[in-house]
């Protein structure tokens, strides 16, 4: 009975020290005892008692000059929170530090200088401005958590260097350089974020970092929206990437990337821009559209694959996708990457105001399920002498629907890679199919006729103007474009000898 009363008299010693508040008021002189009636005059003053975890600093209006200095250790601020009463009116004019804190938290301030997250572990800056300085840093490990707060007028927002932190529900914005940089090592993740206006790029990850991006809002940036160099490799799923002042999405160096639901619209240039050996190995369930340059633009060595899969890239100024360096309207330098365009479950589309896609050399290539339609130029340009399997494509509304460059056999349908056909190549404006290679070019069980019709019965495909096709040649030695129709129709041969059906 004796031990369980020193047990709970030793409780009733230790609760009140993990439920203590302090109070602090800068209007009230020095020497107060932190009550409610008689408030401490400084933060530093109650930070000397809060040492326990629960133990609450609460922050009277007014003006703080000094640091919000917070230590691991014993004693130390684990757990403790220092609470103002708002940002604009508890007003912080030095540094905050969280100094290998565990849980520790400040909230509801305007901090007019840094706030540094070092080694710590989950500790919380909420609900609170930082401006006029270095932002915010997650530092050495940290996994600390910058959540709702307004990070602007700093030479960069926040830096996450070699740590593991979490930057959520934050506006970041007008910052001398970027918004958000990711260096080192670093692995931390931001959501739920908007980062605009800054005087570089939204979002920069560099060295070696693994970061992940989650349904930001990347917008109006003097640079990209979104930059990856380097080695790093970016997580980015459900971004928006819009009216940047250079590209949306911009991957260089030996840089990796999986972007999943990325929207990039409106950006000044591209895009998504991969270039030097950067590849990014899924881009899904994506819309590129309406870029002043064009959707997307794959300039890479690497060798790695890469897989296009259910995107939707339209209405750009110029090309829908390019692979590889265009050199003029329907020319490309080589590259080297294995690409593959796939969607059986839902289309992609390509509906742009230049050429709707050029293909470079030495890729094996598929196109699935694709909407490639209303280009200005050539739905899809086959220049260079790759392996193309396309099925179940609708090529329509464009200038020239497909374009078969010198030496190129693509499988548009019954041809050597096995494609089923399925393709609809109809109600293009100038033709619907240009082979100018001395190959015969497969593209049976397709439908040749307009888009109300599903299926031909017979008939020659209206829509190849065979009135059309010969001056387009440039000579007599091109290979013949090898048609049926979806119903296996009759066996045609143009008296023009470029279109064949078989």
């Amino acid at each position: 009975m004796k031990k369980l009363l020193t047990v709970l008299a030793i409780f009733a010693f230790i609760l009140p020290a993990f439920a203590a508040t302090y109070y602090v008021d800068p209007a009230y002189p020095p020497g107060g005892d932190g009550s409610v009636g008689w408030p401490f005059n400084t933060i530093g003053e109650a930070l000397m008692y809060a040492i326990s975890p629960g133990d609450v600093v609460t922050c009277a209006a007014g003006d703080y000059f000094e640091c919000i200095d917070l230590q691991s250790g014993t004693p130390g601020h684990d757990g403790v929170t220092v609470m103002g009463i708002g940002a604009g009116n508890s007003n912080v004019m030095d540094e905050v530090s969280f100094n290998g804190t565990n849980n520790a938290m400040v909230t509801g301030f305007t901090i007019n200088d840094s706030v540094t997250f070092d080694g710590d572990t989950s500790s919380v800056l909420s609900n609170c401005e930082v401006f006029g300085v270095n932002g915010v840093s997650l530092v050495n490990g940290s996994s600390g958590v910058v959540s709702n707060c307004d990070i602007y007028a700093n030479i960069v927002g926040v830096t996450c260097d070699s740590s593991a932190g979490t930057i959520d529900g934050c506006n970041i914005y007008q910052n001398v350089g970027s918004g958000i940089v990711h260096t080192g090592s670093d692995a931390s993740q931001s959501a739920g974020c908007n980062i605009f206006e800054n005087g570089a790029d939204g979002i920069l990850a560099e060295g070696s970092s693994t970061p992940t991006s989650n349904g930001n809002i990347i917008e109006d940036n003097t640079a990209n929206g979104i930059h990856v160099e380097g080695s790093a490799d970016m997580t980015s799923d459900g971004d928006i990437c819009q009216t940047n002042q250079s590209n949306g999405f911009y991957m260089e160096g030996s840089s990796q990337a999986t972007i999943t639901s990325l929207t990039s619209q409106s950006n000044t240039m591209n895009g998504l821009y991969i270039e030097g050996s950067a590849y990014a190995g899924t881009i899904s369930n994506s819309t590129i559209q309406q870029n002043t340059l064009n959707g997307i633009w794959i300039d890479s060595g690497a060798t790695a694959s890469m897989t296009l899969n259910n995107n939707t890239v339209s209405q750009n100024d110029q090309s829908g996708i390019v692979f590889g360096t265009p050199m003029k309207s329907s020319r490309v330098r080589p590259a080297t990457t294995a690409v593959s365009l796939a969607g059986a479950s839902a289309p992609a589309s390509l509906s742009n105001l230049g050429d709707g896609g050029y293909a470079p050399l030495a890729l094996t290539i598929e196109l699935d399920t694709l909407t490639v339609e209303n280009n200005a130029g050539t739905g899809i340009v086959f220049n260079t002498n790759n392996t193309y399997k396309v099925w179940d494509c609708d090529i329509m509304g464009n200038d020239l629907g497909v374009a078969v460059g010198t030496g190129v056999n693509p499988d548009l349908g019954g041809g050597a890679q096995s494609s089923v056909g399925g393709n609809d190549i109809s109600d293009n404006v100038t033709r619907d199919f240009v082979n100018n290679s001395a190959s015969n070019v497969y593209a049976k069980l397709c439908n040749w006729t307009t888009s109300s019709e599903t299926e031909m019965s017979g008939e020659h495909p209206d829509t190849v103007d065979v009135t059309l096709i010969d001056d387009y040649w440039e000579n007599s030695s091109c290979g013949y474009v090898m048609w049926d129709d979806f119903g296996g129709g009759a066996v045609e041969e143009t008296t023009w000898g470029q279109l064949k059906a078989m």
